[in-house]
């Protein structure tokens, strides 16, 4: 399922952020979300935006490698650092879009409402980063609480995100996985196949509960 695989391509991504290996991270972890969404795209094309900006991050992940480790301007290694903080707070913004237009769709209230509480803190982590890098750019002393409200919006929007696609992982899945032979013998995975069926919506619980009931009364 593709969840899982971007789960951990998003962990890689945002959480590198927070280590002295984030040009590396930057690269790994973009690479693994676009191989998620090329195959959740297979299943809803609410991903297609998402995917297209995911082949541009990879690129500026690359060309911010190289120059990482190639060049020797501090300034064009900054820029390129703040670039790509831009980038990956708009492809998370994108994404949580799609999640949220797909747990739409199969009314799942609590993963949109989750959504909405990562808008909020990427929403102020942009101003911030906006602020932090043009107006107060030399002013020190309102830099240092800046500095504080980017790295803590920032964290919280990153957890948030991680949060929601791990829901997502949990709770969303397609006709494919429905379809699938619940009785496998194991134990650990039948459990799992337990939990992907909480997927269903309200309505589809509702109706599969009314089938088995009908059959029962005609037993």
């Amino acid at each position: 399922m593709g969840f899982g695989i971007m789960l951990i391509g998003c962990f890689l991504l945002l959480l590198g952020a927070f280590t002295t290996l984030a040009p590396f991270t930057y690269v790994v972890g973009s690479a693994v979300v676009l191989y998620s969404l090329k195959e959740l795209i297979k299943q809803n094309k609410v991903f297609f935006s998402a995917m297209i900006l995911s082949i541009a991050q990879l690129a500026l992940t690359i060309v911010n490698l190289f120059t990482y480790v190639l060049s020797p301007s501090q300034d064009l290694v900054s820029t390129l650092a703040i670039l790509l903080q831009i980038c990956n707070l708009s492809l998370c913004i994108v994404l949580l879009t799609a999640i949220f237009l797909l747990a739409k769709e199969v009314e799942l209230p609590s993963i949109q409402r989750k959504v909405i509480v990562a808008y909020i803190f990427a929403g102020i982590y942009f101003i911030a980063i906006v602020l932090a890098n043009t107006a107060f750019r030399t002013n020190s002393a309102v830099m240092e609480r800046i500095s504080v409200i980017v790295f803590f919006t920032q964290l919280l929007y990153v957890i948030l995100t991680l949060l929601v696609v791990a829901n997502s992982y949990m709770r969303i899945c397609y006709a494919d996985d429905l379809n699938m032979d619940k009785k496998t013998g194991n134990a650990t995975l039948d459990f799992l196949n337990d939990k992907l069926n909480y997927a269903m919506t309200p309505r589809e619980k509702k109706d599969l509960e009314k089938n088995k009931g009908d059959k029962g009364d005609k037993k």
